[in-house]
């Protein structure tokens, strides 16, 4: 019985000794898939929006070339007998402006965007073994960090430009409202133009991007993760013991 008692009690010892030095390994492993599952989850929706963003937009512009394309030079020649100074211009600017929407939306259409080319070859990037997914984590933290910044300092670039377009609109719209003949020129719609640039600046300075929103979430997915209780460590011991011997109950909790 005696003897029986202390092999129980050297098994217990060389089980806890194992795990002791087993877990922190396989915790670290483990640690590191569900890193590499989230990383991956983000930059496959970044990957995705910015595709399905890029064709949606390249279609919608070559839909709109076609239009203004089509009824500028529809116009050109039914309305020639009108006589006016504007109209060749206006025609002109209509196909000019058909012809850019066209060439612009077939451009989106063939190269997509940095977002979309950083976030696609992250994911093509293998995952065989231990030493490729540690790459994996650390080229996709680069990438989603250098993804981040990019589309932050874009969207302040673009809300600057547009409110300094806007504030120029409004203040030239109210010094030439007196000095231009209003059967030749509105300055109403100078002034709604700058209204609507100034809306589309704060927009673009309150909301932001998709990359953004998804860098911002996995920060605060990764400051939760490391943020350890002392009620609830990765691994606890609990150490029962019984009359007729001793048994050893470990825990391990993620």
């Amino acid at each position: 019985m005696k003897n029986s008692i202390i092999n129980h009690k050297k098994i217990a010892i060389v089980l806890i000794l194992g795990f002791l030095i087993i877990s922190p390994v396989a915790a670290e492993s483990q640690g590191d898939l569900r890193k590499l599952h989230r990383l991956n989850t983000h930059m496959s929706s970044i990957e995705q929006t910015y595709r399905s963003g890029r064709i949606l937009g390249g279609s919608i512009l070559i839909g709109l070339g076609v239009v203004f394309g089509t009824g500028s030079t529809i116009a050109a020649f039914s309305i020639r007998d009108i006589d006016s100074y504007f109209m060749p211009v206006i025609i002109g600017a209509g196909i000019g402006f058909g012809v850019l929407c066209g060439l612009t939306g077939g451009i989106s259409l063939v190269f997509p965007s940095e977002f979309e080319k950083l976030s696609g070859e992250y994911n093509q990037l293998p995952e065989n073994s231990e030493k490729d997914i540690q790459s994996k984590i650390s080229a996709g933290e680069i990438y989603f960090e250098k993804l981040y910044n990019k589309a932050q300092s874009g969207r302040m670039l673009n809300a600057g430009i547009m409110a300094c377009l806007g504030i120029t609109s409004v203040v030239v719209s109210f010094l030439i409202a007196d000095s231009l003949n209003s059967n030749y020129f509105d300055t109403n719609y100078l002034l709604l133009n700058g209204l609507g640039d100034i809306g589309i600046g704060l927009m673009n300075l309150l909301i932001k991007t998709p990359v953004e929103k998804e860098y911002e979430a996995y920060r605060k997915w990764e400051k939760n993760r490391n943020t350890v209780n002392p009620a609830e460590s990765s691994l606890q011991l609990r150490i029962k013991r019984e009359e007729n011997g001793m048994a050893v109950f470990i825990c391990l909790l993620y």
